[in-house]
């Protein structure tokens, strides 16, 4: 889990995973733990949303919220951060890109800002360090190579 942070006007502090695969994807982990939103500003925003969008990122849009005081945070613990799996599926090489989160206010972006994510090969386990228990995930027992090697099996043990 990791985390960006810039001293700007609007700011956004993201926990996220930086590192993402088909395995968490299919087992529905989330890639994003919480999103703020602070308001640095002397005003307020109004009708406020957080969009989420990349090359190999679904678009995904918050709920509005209606209002941001000057100087008030507001945490997105649902927010959405959801890689195309249509793309992880077909992942061959580890793949370093980006997604932006915008934030609008009243439907016009205020402030935008980029993360870094890696998406690796469908077959790559991320490891002890990120959900080991994803381990599980990689057994494929409806696999058609596993019926041809039960064959094979049972033929050796006559």
């Amino acid at each position: 889990m990791e985390t960006e942070h810039t001293a700007k006007p609007i700011s956004i502090d993201l926990h996220y995973l930086r590192v993402a695969n088909y395995a968490l994807h299919h087992n529905r982990i989330p890639i994003c733990q919480s999103l703020d939103l602070a308001n640095h500003t002397a005003h307020s925003l109004a009708d406020v949303q957080v969009v989420c969008e990349g090359e190999h990122i679904i678009r995904s849009e918050s709920p509005v919220v209606a209002q941001i005081d000057a100087g008030a945070t507001v945490r997105f613990a649902q927010f959405e951060i959801v890689p195309n799996a249509a793309s992880l599926s077909t992942l061959t090489e580890r793949v370093a890109t980006r997604f932006a989160i915008s934030v609008l206010a009243r439907g016009e972006a205020v402030h935008t800002q980029e993360f870094e994510i890696e998406l690796m090969p469908y077959d790559h386990w991320l490891g002890t360090s990120i959900m080991p228990q994803t381990v599980a995930s990689f057994i494929t027992p409806n696999h058609p190579a596993i019926g041809q090697l039960v064959v094979q099996t049972a033929e050796a043990m006559k």
